[in-house]
């Protein structure tokens, strides 16, 4: 690893965009001031902050209904600004931004940034009242081709009646697109099927990789062969044969994996009533039970209860043991809802306590 020194001055470049396909139009002009940092968020995400956090929890945002953050910075803050400066004429001169502004506030910076980190941890749960899930988040492609893709993956979720919440890393063409699929029925969960196999011939089209970030795991195995040739698919299992012979390390990864949608978590949740300290209303229909939404719409990074006082999870700092931190009583009471016997003595174990 090489370290390398923090510039002493940086500046928050926001800009707003109509849609998420114009701010993708603009990366490449963008790419070209050497920007420490491009990311991107789009309006169901700004609103749900807004609905769970308040009116005042998203200040400062330029005109627009997307938005890109680009981060410059360098040694000195007369430059960086110049540098700003001359990134918003080029990109007034391509025609598609809305309004730009540049932070010069470190608060305001920071407050700004909160609104790409936080939204995306609050987007599970959308200010209609909706569910959003992963499930075609993390692919990528080049940045030049981020638009034209990010333009096709629309006309794809308009065709399956699913709505993408889009977020990510425009500047390295890697999106966290959280979608509006109906993981609780048979019907929703054919649709997510359909959908994610279009999905992952699309990216490939386009050049690009099912995984940009994350690695490919249970959610992407089975779809490899679309982006690698059975040569390559039989030299990853000949490697595996070789290194783990008794496939004991990540069985179904890469190699002989399950069908991704062989081990939801939303399916065959049994009814039962949930009492709980926090209050968990409202629910998005009477369908779901309060306690299930909030727990299998929980994404482990502890967001939800940071508000007061940027707390974690206390118990994990002292402890500094997984099970203790907030993702791993996440995935401890997402186990048990859906009936799972994570533990022998179920809820009255010491381990749900």
């Amino acid at each position: 690893m090489k370290l390398v020194p923090k510039p002493a001055s940086a500046l928050l470049v926001c800009l707003g965009y109509e849609d998420v396909v114009d701010a993708a139009r603009d990366i490449p002009a963008i790419l070209e001031f050497s920007p420490a940092a491009v990311e991107g968020t789009d309006e169901a995400i700004v609103a749900t902050m807004r609905h769970r956090r308040g009116p005042d929890s998203v200040l400062g945002l330029p005109e627009g209904r997307a938005w890109l953050f680009v981060d410059l910075d360098g040694d000195d803050p007369a430059s960086v600004r110049a540098q700003a400066d001359k990134l918003l004429a080029r990109l007034a001169e391509n025609g598609r931004l809305v309004q730009g502004r540049a932070a010069t506030d470190p608060a305001e910076r920071a407050s700004l940034w909160r609104v790409r980190e936080d939204g995306a941890g609050l987007s599970s749960r959308l200010a209609s009242g909706g569910e959003s899930w992963p499930g075609w988040e993390d692919a990528a492609v080049a940045p030049e081709r981020l638009a034209d893709y990010l333009a096709d993956l629309r006309e794809l979720l308009a065709e399956h009646q699913l709505t993408g919440v889009m977020y990510g890393h425009f500047g390295a063409g890697c999106m966290h697109i959280r979608i509006t699929y109906d993981l609780r029925s048979e019907e929703g969960r054919t649709v997510f099927r359909r959908f994610t196999h279009r999905a992952a011939e699309l990216v490939v089209r386009h050049g690009g990789s099912l995984s940009g970030e994350h690695g490919d795991g249970r959610a992407r195995s089975e779809l490899l062969p679309l982006m690698y040739s059975p040569e390559m698919m039989a030299a990853f299992a000949e490697c595996r044969r070789l290194w783990d012979p008794e496939g004991i390390l990540n069985p179904g990864s890469m190699t002989d994996p399950d069908p991704m949608d062989a081990h939801l978590a939303l399916a065959g949740v049994p009814q039962r009533e949930w009492r709980t300290s926090f209050d968990l209303h409202p629910a998005t229909s009477a369908a779901t039970d309060p306690w299930v939404h909030a727990v299998q719409g929980c994404i482990g990074v502890g967001r939800c209860r940071a508000d007061s006082g940027g707390v974690m999870c206390p118990s994990y700092r002292a402890t500094r043991d997984e099970k203790d931190s907030t993702r791993g009583r996440a995935r401890v009471l997402q186990d048990m809802v859906r009936g799972a016997r994570t533990v022998e003595e179920g809820w009255r174990s010491k381990e749900v306590r």
